[in-house]
């Protein structure tokens, strides 16, 4: 085992994927194992199972970050907080709260757009 990789161990490892599980958080996932980052991330280069294990991993974590989030979201409007409501409603009732634009483009002094084509001089497009 190359020296950079002595303090690395599998029982380190497994505490890595496990946390990422939890958090979906390399960073906080890495320092939980008392293994730096870089060393994560070269034995992931080396190894493609790992790599694998790590992407599966940090989106189980991040998924489960979104349902707490959502978990929140939904105590919170509960709780008739108003930015929470309206985010909700902005979020998923677009057509009806959510922020709209109307652009309508006119010709000089509101005329009707005229849009003109004129041959290329190299031929049609």
């Amino acid at each position: 085992m190359p020296a950079q990789y002595a303090n690395y161990t599998p029982e380190k490892e497994q505490i890595i994927l496990d946390n990422l599980r939890i958090t979906g958080n390399v960073t906080v996932a890495c320092r939980k194992a008392r293994i730096s980052k870089d060393t994560f991330y070269k034995r992931c280069q080396n190894d493609p199972d790992l790599k694998r294990r790590k992407d599966e991993a940090r989106m189980e974590g991040v998924a489960n970050r979104v349902e707490d989030a959502e978990d929140m979201l939904f105590q919170l409007v509960q709780e008739k907080n108003p930015v929470a409501v309206l985010f909700t409603l902005k979020s998923h009732k677009r057509d009806t709260y959510g922020e709209h634009q109307r652009l309508e483009h006119t010709g000089k002094d509101g005329a009707p757009l005229t849009i003109s084509f004129s041959e290329r001089p190299d031929g049609p497009a």
